[in-house]
């Protein structure tokens, strides 16, 4: 099967997972697999031979077993090569609890098994004949290959020394198999993330289980011959190469499965498993939703939907599960056409609340995995193990988060596509200053970026004044002195000449000289003594911390990073601040805001952003915990 593409609408909006009649449907569908699949005749006579045959084969077997016994024996005290091979293998010590095999080509080119590596490192041998397959398609007889029934030891020996390891080993592989489809399960338990989390997130957190893990999706996938299962099976491979990589004792023997495997997500494996190899660290949270439903959907590229603030320039990008956050905003503004991913950020809003995603350096499914399971968690019901949890609707945006090294007109797609609609709002609800004599010019500014040259809705502007203006503004004059205002300033040839990008630019350009240009504004009650509270705005932005009054606007103290020595939230409404300097003491302000937790994020967002700019004049060596 190629690769195939597929666009998905928002992360919240994908489809669910197919049930398991839909993913039977999906496997029987395709001509490989169907080529793959002997007919039921066709297996019933290739492992039952006929009298004459079985007579044949007997008769073979017992000269076989003849000569191999007298080969077997000591002559002249020089051991047989059996005897060697044993004592090899004797001799040769364990390596991180594996041990290793002489080197021997294989005898066929078929499909790669762990037959060989089972015999040192399985905590149950293989079984010395050729196993025979039941009824059911499963084999017995065999630790190495498909089975369907659950094990009682984990496979590799060395996990018997740790009895957690081995509890975990065993709950794993039932999982597996509930997933594949060889253990009863409820259908609800095959959607979303529930038996995915329990194959794979304890091998993320003990990594004496990653091996085990490999091992035991191999071993399902051996001599599996039920259609369903097997497909589940990969589809399990191609997540756990998306995660971690195996030891280097198990290494080989799964990159020889994967090479010798006739199955068309084999390639995409490998080609997973050597980008997890390389990376530095390693997954830390199991498969998010969104990579099970792509691979369950039978898609091997996945696609994430972005929002962004003009609402025009909304896409789906590319992502990959091993692709960090910083990977993904650099990939968003090369496309975006930007010059510079520098202060713009992911957020999520999720549950009425906006969460940035700050480290650059996670990996995007595993900051997406860590804040969903921290909003399931206060949400859980009384539900049963067995029940499924509902998967949060969220929306992912890409925004300017860091206003240090903006200047109007330097990034025009930057300027229309994102600093134009993330500032347009905050000035409409009154956050800013606006002298009277800018506000008429950014009333017409925004018209002429909203209908360009089309000027019939400007006989409507006295109607609309509360869709350009903010309402203390609207107020503070007459419905006809304002019309008359926004009208002359519009006719302008400096306007009139402008195009919709222009025009967006150059209404950034009159904020660009306000000193709380690129804040992002909090509401907060100020607390002054023990009853009393003042209610102020707080602004963050490249100056620092700034104190607004509340209804004036005007900015009545600025905090530099350089004065701000910590902050903290208590409980979900109070914001302590620690300011001062050496000359004129510590000083603890105390505030009233919800908000708390979007603030000590971007507090340590341009802190950590001046560290790097010395030359800023910004240095801040604070401690944000009090």
């Amino acid at each position: 099967m190629p690769h195939e593409r597929v666009s998905r609408g928002s992360g919240y909006q994908g489809a669910r997972s197919p049930s398991p009649n839909q993913r039977q449907a999906y496997t029987l569908s395709s001509n490989s697999r169907a080529a793959r699949t002997p007919s039921p005749n066709r297996r019933k006579s290739a492992r039952s031979p006929s009298p004459t045959r079985k007579a044949a084969n007997s008769s073979k077997s017992q000269v076989h077993r003849s000569e191999a016994m007298s080969f077997s024996t000591t002559r002249n005290g020089v051991h047989s090569p059996t005897q060697i091979r044993k004592a090899e293998r004797s001799k040769s010590p364990a390596r991180n609890g594996f041990h290793s095999l002489p080197a021997r080509k294989p005898k066929s080119k078929g499909p790669y098994t762990l037959e060989r590596f089972a015999m040192m490192n399985f905590s149950v041998k293989p079984a010395k004949r050729p196993t025979v397959a039941t009824k059911s398609g499963s084999n017995t007889g065999s630790i190495w290959q498909h089975t369907t029934e659950p094990i009682q030891k984990p496979l590799l020996q060395h996990l018997l020394r740790d009895q957690q390891l081995s509890s975990r080993a065993c709950s794993a592989f039932k999982a597996i198999m509930k997933y594949m489809g060889d253990y009863p399960t409820k259908k609800t338990n095959l959607q979303g993330t529930q038996m995915t989390d329990k194959i794979f997130t304890d091998a993320l957190r003990l990594d004496g289980l990653k091996d085990e893990i490999y091992c035991q999706i191999i071993k399902q996938l051996t001599n599996n011959t039920l259609n369903v299962s097997e497909e589940r099976g990969w589809e399990l491979m191609w997540l756990a190469t998306g995660l971690f990589s195996p030891s280097d004792t198990l290494q080989p023997e799964l990159g020889k499965f994967l090479r010798l495997a006739h199955h068309t997500l084999a390639e995409d494996c490998q080609r997973r498993l050597l980008a997890v190899s390389q990376l530095t660290q390693q997954r830390k949270y199991p498969p998010h939703w969104v990579e099970v439903e792509t691979i369950q959907h039978h898609y091997t590229q996945i696609f994430h939907f972005i929002f962004l603030p003009d609402d025009k320039s909304n896409a789906s990008f590319q992502v990959s599960s091993t692709m960090t956050v910083g990977d993904l905003c650099k990939s968003i503004a090369n496309r975006l056409g930007l010059k510079s991913n520098k202060g713009f950020g992911l957020f999520l809003i999720m549950a009425s609340r906006i969460i940035a995603m700050h480290e650059e350096s996670d990996f995007f499914f595993d900051a997406l995995r860590r804040q969903i399971d921290w909003e399931q968690e206060g949400i859980k019901s009384a539900k049963s193990e067995e029940s499924d949890m509902p998967v949060l609707a969220y929306q992912m945006f890409f925004l300017r988060k860091i206003w240090t090294d903006v200047v109007p007109g330097d990034d025009v797609q930057a300027d229309t596509v994102f600093h134009y609609h993330q500032e347009l709002p905050k000035f409409l609800r009154g956050y800013y200053s606006c002298p009277p004599e800018d506000a008429a010019k950014l009333a017409a500014l925004q018209f002429r970026a909203r209908y360009g040259n089309d000027k019939t809705e400007m006989q409507n502007i006295a109607k609309r004044l509360s869709d350009f203006l903010p309402e203390d503004l609207v107020k503070s004059r007459s419905v006809d002195d304002w019309k008359r205002a926004i009208i002359s300033a519009y006719n302008q040839p400096w306007i009139t000449s402008m195009t919709k990008d222009a025009a967006k630019v150059a209404f950034l350009k009159i904020m660009y000289r306000w000193p709380t240009f690129g804040s992002s504004f909090f509401e907060a009650a100020k607390v002054t003594g023990s009853d009393n509270t003042e209610d102020v705005l707080l602004a963050i932005n490249k100056h620092g911390i700034l104190i607004i009054d509340a209804q004036s606007k005007e900015v009545q103290k600025t905090f530099p990073y350089s004065e701000i020595q910590g902050w903290a939230g208590s409980g979900q409404s109070d914001f302590f601040l620690t300011v001062g300097n050496e000359s004129k003491g510590a000083m603890k302000l105390h505030f009233k805001t919800k908000l708390g937790y979007k603030m000590d994020d971007l507090l340590t967002s341009y802190v950590r952003y001046m560290q790097k700019r010395p030359s800023s004049g910004q240095h801040s060596n604070n401690n944000k915990t009090l």
